[in-house]
This record gives structure tokens, C-alpha cells and sequence, in this order.
């Protein structure tokens, strides 16, 4: 097979009958969207290609690893942007408007024992792994939360997680 071949229409990403692993890819996410599509894509490209590549049992532990991150994806009832919780607004989308309310109310008792809340404890909260920077950025108030329906679900706009500790010193000159 020529080069332009091996680009354009590699054998191993074709049937038999000529139909191409990317034509069935966008044929069954094009409504999907971010990591459902990406996962799900991943998937197809995988179990449509294992038997005609050198390494048939590595393409199936990657679609098992595509298949383990998309089911965790769908377990879990919320989806963040790209964007990391301290460098802007945190947006999350729920199931249900009793989730979302939980999440604030659950992050408002917190305030409300220690003074301030934890993106950690966010992540925790919903079932998250974080990164230990997670403990360092926080809010000490929730007053700008805004809860509102979406076409997929309830969406959470949290305000930015800023440092504790400028939170804290914040707050002490406040009440100096």
C-alpha cells in the first residue's frame, strides 16, 4: 500500500465491504458531545480495527479503557469544562435540579462549620479524584451560585475558586 494510501484509507481502518471506521464514527456520535463523543469514538476505532493490526490484544485494552472512562463519564452526573476550577468560573452540569442543589448545599454547610469550602470538597462530594491543588482554592461565599435548566440537563455556574489563603486574610482585614 502506498503512503497516500496508508493516510487517506489505511486497509486496517476498513471492512471488508469498503466502509471506513471514521464514516461510522461520525455516523453514530454526530450528538454527541465532548467526552461522550471523544470516548465513544475511541471505542468504534478499536473494536472495528483490533483483528487487522500487529497488536490485536492492545487495541482491545484501549477500547476497554475508552469503554471504563465513557461508562464512568455517564455514571457520573456531572461534566466540567477544559477549564481548571482556579483559573475561571467552574460550569456543571447535573441530571436533576436536586442534585445540583445538593452539591451547593452540601458546599454551603461546609462555609458555614469552617468558614470556607474546598474545590476538593466539591470534587469529593461528587465522587472525584482531584489534584492536591484542589485543597488550596476554594470560597468562603456562595451567594453567586446560579442554578438553571439546560437542553441536557440543570446547569451550575460556580463563582471562581480563589486561594484560601487570600480568602482567609481577606476576611480577617474585613473583620479588623
Amino acid at each position: 500500500m502506498d503512503k497516500k494510501e496508508m493516510v487517506n484509507h489505511p486497509a486496517h481502518y476498513q471492512s471488508k465491504a469498503g466502509i471506513e471506521v471514521i464514516d461510522v464514527m461520525e455516523a453514530f456520535t454526530a450528538d454527541l458531545q465532548g467526552a461522550e463523543a471523544v470516548n465513544t469514538c475511541q471505542i468504534i476505532k478499536y473494536i472495528l480495527r483490533w483483528k487487522n493490526k500487529d497488536k490485536p490484544l492492545e487495541d482491545l485494552k484501549k477500547c476497554k479503557w475508552y469503554l471504563e472512562r465513557l461508562i464512568s463519564h455517564v455514571e457520573n452526573p456531572v461534566v466540567y469544562d477544559n477549564r481548571d476550577p482556579y483559573m475561571g468560573d467552574i460550569e456543571l452540569l447535573f441530571d436533576t435540579q436536586t442534585e445540583a442543589e445538593e452539591l451547593v448545599l452540601f458546599l454551603n454547610d461546609i462555609i458555614e462549620k469552617y468558614g470556607y469550602a474546598t474545590v476538593a470538597d466539591m470534587y469529593e462530594h461528587l465522587g472525584l479524584s482531584d489534584h492536591y491543588m484542589h485543597n488550596k482554592y476554594g470560597w468562603i461565599d456562595l451567594s453567586s451560585v446560579d442554578i438553571y435548566g439546560v437542553m441536557h440537563g440543570i446547569r451550575v455556574d460556580m463563582p471562581m475558586a480563589r486561594p484560601i489563603s487570600e480568602l482567609l486574610y481577606n476576611k480577617k482585614k474585613e473583620n479588623d
